[in-house]
Protein backbone atom coordinates (compact mmCIF):
# COMPACT_ATOMS: atom_id res chain seq x y z
CA UNK A 1 0.00 0.00 0.00
CA UNK A 2 1.30 3.48 -0.90
CA UNK A 3 1.98 5.85 1.99
CA UNK A 4 0.37 8.99 0.58
CA UNK A 5 1.33 11.11 3.57
CA UNK A 6 5.08 10.80 2.94
CA UNK A 7 5.24 11.13 -0.85
CA UNK A 8 8.14 13.22 -2.12
CA UNK A 9 7.65 15.71 -4.92
CA UNK A 10 9.25 14.28 -8.10
CA UNK A 11 11.29 17.46 -8.67
CA UNK A 12 12.87 16.94 -5.24
CA UNK A 13 13.28 13.16 -5.47
CA UNK A 14 14.38 12.30 -9.02
CA UNK A 15 17.72 13.85 -10.09
CA UNK A 16 17.10 12.83 -13.71
CA UNK A 17 19.40 11.16 -16.23
CA UNK A 18 21.72 13.03 -18.56
CA UNK A 19 22.05 12.23 -22.26
CA UNK A 20 25.45 10.63 -21.72
CA UNK A 21 23.99 8.37 -19.01
CA UNK A 22 21.30 7.16 -21.40
CA UNK A 23 23.79 5.81 -23.96
CA UNK A 24 23.67 1.99 -24.22
CA UNK A 25 26.96 0.30 -23.31
CA UNK A 26 26.53 -2.09 -26.24
CA UNK A 27 26.78 0.84 -28.67
CA UNK A 28 30.14 2.03 -27.32
CA UNK A 29 33.43 1.08 -28.96
CA UNK A 30 34.90 -0.40 -25.78
CA UNK A 31 32.04 -2.73 -24.91
CA UNK A 32 33.26 -5.81 -26.81
CA UNK A 33 36.99 -6.14 -27.42
CA UNK A 34 38.22 -8.65 -29.95
CA UNK A 35 41.47 -8.90 -28.01
CA UNK A 36 40.75 -7.80 -24.45
CA UNK A 37 44.07 -8.89 -22.93
CA UNK A 38 45.75 -6.29 -20.73
CA UNK A 39 49.49 -5.76 -20.45
CA UNK A 40 49.50 -7.86 -17.27
CA UNK A 41 47.68 -10.65 -19.14
CA UNK A 42 50.32 -10.65 -21.87
CA UNK A 43 53.21 -10.76 -19.41
CA UNK A 44 51.49 -13.53 -17.48
CA UNK A 45 51.09 -15.44 -20.78
CA UNK A 46 54.86 -15.32 -21.37
CA UNK A 47 55.49 -16.53 -17.82
CA UNK A 48 53.17 -19.52 -18.19
CA UNK A 49 54.52 -20.30 -21.66
CA UNK A 50 58.14 -20.28 -20.42
CA UNK A 51 57.47 -23.39 -18.31
CA UNK A 52 56.81 -25.44 -21.44
CA UNK A 53 59.75 -24.29 -23.61
CA UNK A 54 63.02 -26.19 -23.27
CA UNK A 55 66.28 -24.33 -22.68
CA UNK A 56 69.48 -26.24 -23.32
CA UNK A 57 72.46 -25.41 -21.12
CA UNK A 58 76.07 -25.56 -22.31
CA UNK A 59 76.38 -29.10 -20.93
CA UNK A 60 73.18 -30.05 -22.85
CA UNK A 61 71.15 -30.29 -19.65
CA UNK A 62 67.54 -29.28 -20.20
CA UNK A 63 65.67 -26.66 -18.17
CA UNK A 64 63.02 -24.06 -19.06
CA UNK A 65 62.82 -20.31 -19.68
CA UNK A 66 61.34 -19.25 -16.32
CA UNK A 67 64.63 -17.81 -14.92
CA UNK A 68 64.61 -15.20 -17.73
CA UNK A 69 61.51 -13.55 -16.22
CA UNK A 70 61.66 -14.28 -12.47
CA UNK A 71 63.69 -11.24 -11.38
CA UNK A 72 62.04 -8.72 -13.70
CA UNK A 73 59.92 -6.07 -11.93
CA UNK A 74 57.25 -5.83 -14.71
CA UNK A 75 56.74 -9.60 -14.60
CA UNK A 76 56.54 -9.51 -10.80
CA UNK A 77 53.91 -6.75 -10.94
CA UNK A 78 51.97 -8.75 -13.54
CA UNK A 79 52.06 -11.72 -11.18
CA UNK A 80 50.72 -9.54 -8.34
CA UNK A 81 47.99 -8.12 -10.56
CA UNK A 82 46.88 -11.60 -11.60
CA UNK A 83 46.65 -12.80 -7.99
CA UNK A 84 43.36 -14.69 -7.59
CA UNK A 85 42.06 -13.94 -4.11
CA UNK A 86 38.89 -15.97 -4.65
CA UNK A 87 40.81 -19.14 -5.53
CA UNK A 88 43.07 -18.69 -2.49
CA UNK A 89 40.09 -18.15 -0.23
CA UNK A 90 38.32 -21.20 -1.65
CA UNK A 91 41.37 -23.39 -1.01
CA UNK A 92 41.60 -22.07 2.54
CA UNK A 93 37.90 -22.85 3.10
CA UNK A 94 38.44 -26.36 1.69
CA UNK A 95 41.27 -27.05 4.15
CA UNK A 96 39.09 -25.80 7.00
CA UNK A 97 36.31 -28.15 5.93
CA UNK A 98 38.70 -31.12 5.91
CA UNK A 99 39.96 -30.26 9.38
CA UNK A 100 36.45 -29.95 10.83
CA UNK A 101 35.65 -33.48 9.67
CA UNK A 102 38.72 -34.93 11.37
CA UNK A 103 40.85 -32.58 13.53
CA UNK A 104 44.41 -33.85 13.49
CA UNK A 105 48.04 -32.78 13.42
CA UNK A 106 48.17 -33.43 9.65
CA UNK A 107 45.33 -30.95 9.12
CA UNK A 108 47.20 -28.47 11.29
CA UNK A 109 50.35 -28.90 9.22
CA UNK A 110 48.36 -28.47 6.00
CA UNK A 111 47.03 -25.12 7.24
CA UNK A 112 50.42 -23.87 8.47
CA UNK A 113 52.25 -24.70 5.26
CA UNK A 114 49.45 -23.25 3.11
CA UNK A 115 49.48 -20.03 5.15
CA UNK A 116 53.24 -19.67 4.92
CA UNK A 117 54.11 -20.78 1.40
CA UNK A 118 50.98 -19.50 -0.40
CA UNK A 119 50.42 -16.29 1.55
CA UNK A 120 53.15 -15.04 3.91
CA UNK A 121 56.13 -16.07 1.78
CA UNK A 122 54.36 -14.81 -1.37
CA UNK A 123 53.95 -11.35 0.14
CA UNK A 124 57.58 -11.41 1.28
CA UNK A 125 58.78 -12.38 -2.20
CA UNK A 126 56.71 -9.64 -3.81
CA UNK A 127 58.25 -7.04 -1.52
CA UNK A 128 61.82 -8.21 -2.08
CA UNK A 129 61.42 -8.08 -5.86
CA UNK A 130 59.85 -4.59 -6.05
CA UNK A 131 61.80 -3.07 -3.16
CA UNK A 132 63.61 0.12 -4.15
CA UNK A 133 61.74 0.53 -7.45
CA UNK A 134 59.91 3.67 -6.21
CA UNK A 135 56.67 2.36 -7.70
CA UNK A 136 53.29 2.72 -5.92
CA UNK A 137 53.14 -1.02 -5.30
CA UNK A 138 56.50 -0.94 -3.47
CA UNK A 139 55.36 1.83 -1.12
CA UNK A 140 52.01 0.11 -0.57
CA UNK A 141 53.63 -3.23 0.26
CA UNK A 142 56.08 -1.74 2.75
CA UNK A 143 53.43 0.30 4.55
CA UNK A 144 50.92 -2.56 4.70
CA UNK A 145 53.50 -5.01 6.04
CA UNK A 146 54.59 -2.60 8.78
CA UNK A 147 51.10 -1.43 9.75
CA UNK A 148 48.87 -4.46 9.11
CA UNK A 149 50.98 -7.62 9.09
CA UNK A 150 53.68 -7.07 11.71
CA UNK A 151 51.56 -8.30 14.64
CA UNK A 152 49.77 -11.15 12.76
CA UNK A 153 53.13 -12.47 11.57
CA UNK A 154 54.53 -12.44 15.08
CA UNK A 155 51.50 -14.44 16.26
CA UNK A 156 51.71 -16.80 13.28
CA UNK A 157 55.33 -17.65 14.10
CA UNK A 158 54.56 -18.31 17.77
CA UNK A 159 51.50 -20.44 16.95
CA UNK A 160 53.46 -22.44 14.36
CA UNK A 161 56.30 -23.06 16.80
CA UNK A 162 53.73 -24.32 19.28
CA UNK A 163 52.34 -26.71 16.66
CA UNK A 164 55.89 -27.97 15.95
CA UNK A 165 56.54 -28.57 19.64
CA UNK A 166 53.26 -30.19 20.66
CA UNK A 167 52.05 -31.82 17.42
CA UNK A 168 55.36 -32.58 15.71
CA UNK A 169 54.45 -30.90 12.41
CA UNK A 170 57.23 -30.09 9.98
CA UNK A 171 58.99 -26.86 11.09
CA UNK A 172 59.07 -23.73 8.96
CA UNK A 173 62.30 -21.92 8.10
CA UNK A 174 61.73 -18.28 9.11
CA UNK A 175 65.08 -17.10 7.77
CA UNK A 176 63.53 -15.46 4.68
CA UNK A 177 61.34 -13.23 6.82
CA UNK A 178 64.17 -12.49 9.24
CA UNK A 179 66.47 -11.37 6.39
CA UNK A 180 63.85 -8.87 5.17
CA UNK A 181 64.07 -5.86 7.46
CA UNK A 182 60.54 -4.65 6.65
CA UNK A 183 59.10 -7.34 9.00
CA UNK A 184 61.25 -6.00 11.89
CA UNK A 185 61.71 -9.46 13.42
CA UNK A 186 64.36 -10.22 16.04
CA UNK A 187 65.86 -13.59 16.89
CA UNK A 188 63.75 -14.13 20.02
CA UNK A 189 60.52 -13.80 18.03
CA UNK A 190 61.65 -16.55 15.65
CA UNK A 191 61.69 -19.04 18.52
CA UNK A 192 58.72 -17.74 20.53
CA UNK A 193 56.02 -20.29 21.44
CA UNK A 194 52.45 -19.32 22.27
CA UNK A 195 50.90 -22.02 24.44
CA UNK A 196 47.66 -20.23 25.35
CA UNK A 197 45.74 -22.85 23.34
CA UNK A 198 46.42 -25.39 26.13
CA UNK A 199 44.08 -23.54 28.47
CA UNK A 200 41.16 -23.68 26.01
CA UNK A 201 40.33 -27.34 26.44
CA UNK A 202 40.87 -30.33 28.68
CA UNK A 203 41.26 -32.80 25.80
CA UNK A 204 43.79 -33.07 23.00
CA UNK A 205 41.05 -32.63 20.40
CA UNK A 206 39.81 -29.36 21.90
CA UNK A 207 43.35 -27.99 22.22
CA UNK A 208 44.08 -28.93 18.60
CA UNK A 209 40.94 -27.16 17.42
CA UNK A 210 41.81 -24.08 19.52
CA UNK A 211 45.32 -23.84 18.06
CA UNK A 212 43.99 -24.39 14.53
CA UNK A 213 41.41 -21.63 14.97
CA UNK A 214 44.02 -19.20 16.32
CA UNK A 215 46.08 -19.67 13.16
CA UNK A 216 43.05 -19.56 10.84
CA UNK A 217 41.90 -16.25 12.36
CA UNK A 218 45.07 -14.62 10.98
CA UNK A 219 44.30 -15.51 7.35
CA UNK A 220 41.81 -12.66 6.54
CA UNK A 221 44.42 -10.00 7.43
CA UNK A 222 46.89 -11.40 4.88
CA UNK A 223 44.23 -11.87 2.20
CA UNK A 224 43.02 -8.27 2.57
CA UNK A 225 46.57 -6.98 2.15
CA UNK A 226 47.08 -9.08 -0.98
CA UNK A 227 43.89 -7.66 -2.49
CA UNK A 228 44.99 -4.07 -1.80
CA UNK A 229 48.45 -4.74 -3.19
CA UNK A 230 46.94 -6.23 -6.36
CA UNK A 231 45.08 -2.94 -6.96
CA UNK A 232 48.27 -0.93 -6.39
CA UNK A 233 50.12 -3.22 -8.80
CA UNK A 234 47.64 -2.43 -11.59
CA UNK A 235 48.58 1.27 -11.25
CA UNK A 236 52.29 0.38 -11.33
CA UNK A 237 52.13 -1.74 -14.49
CA UNK A 238 52.85 0.95 -17.09
CA UNK A 239 55.47 2.88 -15.01
CA UNK A 240 57.37 -0.37 -14.47
CA UNK A 241 57.99 -0.70 -18.22
CA UNK A 242 59.09 2.90 -18.78
CA UNK A 243 60.47 4.23 -15.46
CA UNK A 244 61.02 7.97 -15.21
CA UNK A 245 64.51 7.66 -13.76
CA UNK A 246 67.34 6.57 -16.06
CA UNK A 247 68.92 4.25 -13.48
CA UNK A 248 65.72 2.20 -13.33
CA UNK A 249 65.49 2.05 -17.12
CA UNK A 250 68.97 0.53 -17.25
CA UNK A 251 67.86 -2.38 -15.04
CA UNK A 252 65.90 -3.96 -17.91
CA UNK A 253 67.96 -6.76 -19.39
CA UNK A 254 68.43 -6.64 -23.20
CA UNK A 255 66.25 -9.68 -23.96
CA UNK A 256 63.44 -8.23 -21.80
CA UNK A 257 63.80 -4.75 -23.30
CA UNK A 258 63.18 -6.26 -26.75
CA UNK A 259 60.14 -8.08 -25.41
CA UNK A 260 58.75 -4.91 -23.81
CA UNK A 261 59.29 -2.97 -27.04
CA UNK A 262 57.37 -5.67 -28.92
CA UNK A 263 54.48 -5.45 -26.42
CA UNK A 264 54.27 -1.65 -26.76
CA UNK A 265 54.08 -2.01 -30.55
CA UNK A 266 51.60 -4.85 -30.22
CA UNK A 267 49.28 -2.59 -28.21
CA UNK A 268 48.88 -0.35 -31.27
CA UNK A 269 47.76 -3.39 -33.31
CA UNK A 270 45.52 -4.43 -30.40
CA UNK A 271 43.82 -1.02 -30.25
CA UNK A 272 43.26 -1.05 -34.01
CA UNK A 273 41.80 -4.56 -33.83
CA UNK A 274 39.47 -3.60 -30.96
CA UNK A 275 38.22 -0.64 -33.00
CA UNK A 276 36.56 -2.98 -35.50
CA UNK A 277 33.46 -3.33 -33.31
CA UNK A 278 32.82 0.43 -33.52
CA UNK A 279 33.46 0.41 -37.27
CA UNK A 280 30.98 -2.44 -37.66
CA UNK A 281 28.31 -0.57 -35.65
CA UNK A 282 28.92 2.62 -37.61
CA UNK A 283 28.55 0.73 -40.90
CA UNK A 284 25.38 -1.03 -39.75
CA UNK A 285 23.58 2.05 -38.42
CA UNK A 286 24.81 4.62 -40.95
CA UNK A 287 25.14 2.58 -44.16
CA UNK A 288 22.66 -0.30 -43.81
CA UNK A 289 19.90 1.35 -41.75
CA UNK A 290 20.66 4.82 -43.16
CA UNK A 291 20.20 6.50 -39.78
CA UNK A 292 21.12 10.16 -39.68
CA UNK A 293 22.60 11.99 -36.74
CA UNK A 294 20.45 14.63 -35.12
CA UNK A 295 21.32 18.27 -35.44
CA UNK A 296 23.13 19.79 -32.53
CA UNK A 297 20.83 21.24 -29.87
CA UNK A 298 22.09 24.41 -28.17
CA UNK A 299 22.29 24.51 -24.40
CA UNK A 300 19.91 26.67 -22.43
CA UNK A 301 20.40 28.64 -19.25
CA UNK A 302 18.14 30.74 -17.02
CA UNK A 303 19.78 34.05 -16.12
CA UNK A 304 18.73 36.55 -13.45
CA UNK A 305 19.60 40.21 -14.13
CA UNK A 306 19.91 42.94 -11.48
CA UNK A 307 19.99 46.62 -12.38
CA UNK A 308 22.41 49.12 -10.85
CA UNK A 309 21.13 51.64 -8.33
CA UNK A 310 21.64 54.70 -10.54
CA UNK A 311 19.35 53.29 -13.26
CA UNK A 312 15.57 52.91 -13.26
CA UNK A 313 15.46 50.58 -16.26
CA UNK A 314 17.75 49.21 -18.98
CA UNK A 315 17.05 47.55 -22.36
CA UNK A 316 18.85 44.30 -23.26
CA UNK A 317 18.63 43.53 -26.97
CA UNK A 318 17.73 40.15 -28.43
CA UNK A 319 20.84 38.12 -29.26
CA UNK A 320 22.99 39.80 -26.59
CA UNK A 321 25.72 37.33 -25.63
CA UNK A 322 26.49 36.49 -22.02
CA UNK A 323 29.84 34.88 -21.26
CA UNK A 324 29.97 31.63 -19.31
CA UNK A 325 32.99 29.46 -18.41
CA UNK A 326 34.95 27.12 -20.70
CA UNK A 327 33.95 23.73 -22.06
CA UNK A 328 36.00 20.51 -22.00
CA UNK A 329 38.00 21.74 -25.02
CA UNK A 330 38.84 24.98 -23.15
CA UNK A 331 36.73 27.02 -25.59
CA UNK A 332 34.71 29.99 -24.33
CA UNK A 333 30.97 29.36 -23.85
CA UNK A 334 28.47 32.14 -24.70
CA UNK A 335 24.69 32.28 -24.22
CA UNK A 336 22.52 34.66 -26.28
CA UNK A 337 19.18 36.17 -25.23
CA UNK A 338 16.15 34.68 -27.03
CA UNK A 339 14.15 37.93 -26.67
CA UNK A 340 14.75 41.50 -25.69
CA UNK A 341 14.05 42.38 -22.09
CA UNK A 342 13.75 45.59 -20.10
CA UNK A 343 15.42 45.18 -16.71
CA UNK A 344 13.95 47.39 -13.98
CA UNK A 345 13.88 47.57 -10.20
CA UNK A 346 10.73 45.55 -9.80
CA UNK A 347 11.18 42.81 -7.19
CA UNK A 348 9.06 40.04 -5.75
CA UNK A 349 7.50 41.29 -2.52
CA UNK A 350 6.29 37.91 -1.27
CA UNK A 351 5.47 34.43 -2.54
CA UNK A 352 2.20 32.67 -1.86
CA UNK A 353 0.55 29.50 -3.10
CA UNK A 354 -3.09 28.50 -3.54
CA UNK A 355 -4.27 25.13 -4.79
CA UNK A 356 -7.82 23.75 -5.03
CA UNK A 357 -7.73 19.97 -5.08
CA UNK A 358 -10.74 18.77 -7.07
CA UNK A 359 -11.46 15.05 -6.81
CA UNK A 360 -13.77 13.14 -9.16
CA UNK A 361 -15.50 9.95 -8.02
CA UNK A 362 -17.73 8.34 -10.61
CA UNK A 363 -19.57 11.34 -12.11
CA UNK A 364 -19.38 13.56 -9.06
CA UNK A 365 -16.68 16.19 -8.61
CA UNK A 366 -16.09 17.72 -5.21
CA UNK A 367 -13.48 19.95 -3.57
CA UNK A 368 -11.28 17.72 -1.42
CA UNK A 369 -9.42 20.62 0.17
CA UNK A 370 -7.96 24.07 -0.16
CA UNK A 371 -4.17 24.18 0.17
CA UNK A 372 -2.59 27.57 0.75
CA UNK A 373 0.70 29.04 1.93
CA UNK A 374 0.56 32.74 2.88
CA UNK A 375 4.36 32.68 2.91
CA UNK A 376 5.94 30.15 0.53
CA UNK A 377 9.40 30.90 1.98
CA UNK A 378 8.45 28.99 5.16
CA UNK A 379 8.32 25.23 5.58
CA UNK A 380 4.78 25.30 7.00
CA UNK A 381 3.71 28.18 4.76
CA UNK A 382 3.45 30.54 7.74
CA UNK A 383 6.33 30.98 10.23
CA UNK A 384 8.67 27.97 10.46
CA UNK A 385 12.00 28.21 8.55
CA UNK A 386 13.38 25.52 6.26
CA UNK A 387 16.12 23.31 7.68
CA UNK A 388 19.58 23.34 6.11
CA UNK A 389 19.18 19.86 4.60
CA UNK A 390 15.81 20.68 2.98
CA UNK A 391 15.10 22.23 -0.43
CA UNK A 392 14.06 25.80 0.34
CA UNK A 393 10.96 25.64 -1.82
CA UNK A 394 7.34 25.18 -0.76
CA UNK A 395 5.36 22.46 -2.55
CA UNK A 396 3.60 24.02 -5.55
CA UNK A 397 0.52 21.82 -5.19
CA UNK A 398 0.38 22.22 -1.44
CA UNK A 399 1.77 20.31 1.52
CA UNK A 400 -0.13 18.39 4.15
CA UNK A 401 0.28 21.12 6.76
CA UNK A 402 -1.06 23.79 4.38
CA UNK A 403 -4.54 22.31 4.04
CA UNK A 404 -7.07 24.93 5.10
CA UNK A 405 -9.22 24.03 8.11
CA UNK A 406 -12.43 25.95 8.72
CA UNK A 407 -12.08 27.52 12.21
CA UNK A 408 -15.79 27.16 13.03
CA UNK A 409 -16.69 23.71 11.72
CA UNK A 410 -13.15 22.21 12.12
CA UNK A 411 -13.14 20.52 8.69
Amino acid sequence: MIDCENLIHPFQNDPGVSQRQRVMDDLLAGSAHIDGRSLADLLDYFTRLSRHVNFYEADLSVSDWQPFFQKSIPFTIADITKFNSEATNEKFAFYQQLFKKYPSSSGLQLLVHFMYYSVVNTINTWHQQVQGSELPVAFALEKLIRDKLRTPTEKFISYTNAAVKWYCIKPVDWQRLYNNEVWELDVTELYAIDETFKSKGNTRRKRTVALYQSIADLFPAYLDVMRVVADAAAISMEPSLLPLKAEFQEKHQPHLAILFAFLKLFQHLQNDLNGFTKKHLDFFYKQVLQLKSREATPDKAHIVFEIQNQLDKYLLQKGLQVKDGKDSNKAEVFFALDDQIVVNKTQVADKRTLFLNNETISKTTYLEGVYMAPNADKVDGITKDFKDDMPKSFATLGARNSKYTDPENKF
